[in-house]
């Protein structure tokens, strides 16, 4: 506040209008705000954090991997460790509320969108960004990327305004089959002749029907008398009869009912 004498002796005072520095452009910050606030109250599968500086230009920004890219986790669990990327100007300082872009070929980002939708996320303070990666539930490779986002307040040189601009990274992690939940023995009610034998099989899976490889079974006839069954899933019929032959991992187990006919 300052004060100026006027031409009758009266004091008048004026406070001073604060300084606004040219191209901070608050407006634009509210507006992101705002848009982030909609977003939110309309239910969008898609997790936006906003509030970039509008003067940052992210012509020379690059995007580059921290951690996360080597592991591998099982299917529909996370992962133990976050993906975590940064973005870097020219001069390799990390820039804080830009938005990068996480995509996965299956599964989600733990507390982001639904399967199959991209989560949007703003680095932190010293220009990183993290996400915890729900696998998919089908075993195998599954990769995720994370792509530099330009704002459609801002136009570079290597993108088109409001849209990703090319610059990404990407994971590839192997997810893994869980537990077995089932067994199927196989084949189906078979009939063998007694003194011969027959080779059954047990084909394993997890709650989600894939494949669990090198578990070991326990094998187990309900009636010796008429058949055994050795630890391989191997039958040997010995006289007349049904005998229910079974395997078994821990609480689950699969069946069939071989039955022994006369020679």
């Amino acid at each position: 506040m300052f004060t100026h004498a006027t031409t009758g002796g009266a004091v008048a005072k004026h406070r001073a209008r604060p300084h606004r520095r040219r191209g901070s452009r608050p407006d634009l910050r509210l507006a992101s705000v705002l848009v982030t606030l909609l977003l939110s109250a309309c239910g969008s599968d898609t997790l936006i954090l906003t509030g970039l500086d509008p003067d940052v230009d992210l012509s020379t920004a690059e995007i580059r991997i921290v951690s996360g890219a080597t592991q591998d986790g099982e299917v529909g669990a996370p992962l133990a460790s976050p993906l975590v990327v940064e973005v870097v100007d020219a001069s390799g300082a990390g820039l804080a509320s830009v938005q990068v872009q996480w995509t996965f070929s299956q599964g989600r980002a733990v507390g982001g969108g639904s399967g199959g939708q991209p989560t949007v996320m703003s680095t932190d303070a010293q220009g990183r960004s993290s996400v915890t990666w729900e696998l998919g539930t089908t075993a195998g490779v599954q990769t995720a990327e994370a792509e530099l986002v330009v704002p459609s307040s801002l136009s570079t040189a290597s993108g088109a305004p409001g849209n990703n601009n090319g610059k990404k990274v990407g994971f590839e992690v192997r997810a893994r089959a869980g537990s077995p939940t089932s067994i199927d023995v196989s084949p189906d009610a078979p009939s063998v002749t007694e003194d011969e034998s027959i080779q059954l099989l047990a084909a394993v899976a997890d709650a989600y029907g894939n494949p669990v490889e090198g578990t070991s079974l326990s094998w187990r006839s309900s009636d010796e008398t008429v058949a055994v069954v050795q630890s391989t899933g191997m039958v040997q019929a010995l006289t007349p009869g049904q005998a229910v032959v079974s395997a078994s991992w821990r609480n689950v187990e699969g069946s069939t009912t071989v039955s022994v006919m006369p020679a």
